[in-house]
C-alpha cells in the first residue's frame, strides 16, 4: 500500500482528515493542509477536497438556515416594536420559529455532518475514492 511521507498509509491519513473536522475547522484546515501542500498521491488531495467542500456545504445551509432566516424574521418585528412603542398597547408578539425548529434543525445538521464525515472517514480506512464531485476540483496533474 502506498506511504505517505510521515510513514503512514495514504488511507489512514485520508480517514484522519475527515475525524478531524469531527474537531472543528483548525484541525481540518491542518490536516487538509498538509494534505494538499506536502503529499503527493491524487487520492489523498481528493479525500482533502471532498473533507473541505462537504464541512463548507454544511456551513452554508446552517448560514442560510439560521442567520438568513433570522434576519428576516427581524425585519418583520421591527414594525411590530413599532406598533407597541406608539400605541402603549402591551403587545409582546414577536416572530420566531416555531416549536423551537431552529434547534431540531440544527441539531439535524450536526447529526448529518458527523454521520457524514464517520462514513466518510471509515470508507477512506478502506481504500475507497473519495466523493465523486471532488475530483472535479482535483486535476489530475496536481501531483
Amino acid at each position: 500500500m502506498e506511504k505517505s511521507k510521515i510513514g503512514l498509509s495514504i488511507p489512514v491519513i485520508a480517514g484522519i482528515i475527515y475525524l478531524s473536522a469531527l474537531l472543528g475547522y483548525i484541525p481540518l484546515i491542518i490536516c487538509a493542509g498538509y494534505a494538499l501542500v506536502f503529499e503527493e498521491s491524487k487520492l489523498l488531495k481528493r479525500h482533502a477536497v471532498s473533507a473541505i467542500m462537504f464541512v463548507g456545504i454544511i456551513a452554508i445551509i446552517s448560514t442560510v438556515l439560521f442567520s438568513i432566516i433570522t434576519s428576516i424574521l427581524g425585519i418583520f418585528n421591527v414594525p411590530l416594536e413599532w406598533i407597541t412603542q406608539l400605541t402603549d398597547y402591551k403587545f409582546t408578539f414577536r416572530l420566531a420559529y416555531p416549536f423551537n425548529l431552529d434547534r431540531i434543525i440544527s441539531y439535524l445538521l450536526t447529526i448529518i455532518e458527523d454521520a457524514g464525515l464517520i462514513a466518510f472517514a471509515f470508507a477512506a480506512f478502506k481504500g475507497k475514492k473519495a466523493m465523486k464531485f471532488a475530483n472535479k476540483f482535483v486535476p489530475d496533474d496536481i501531483a
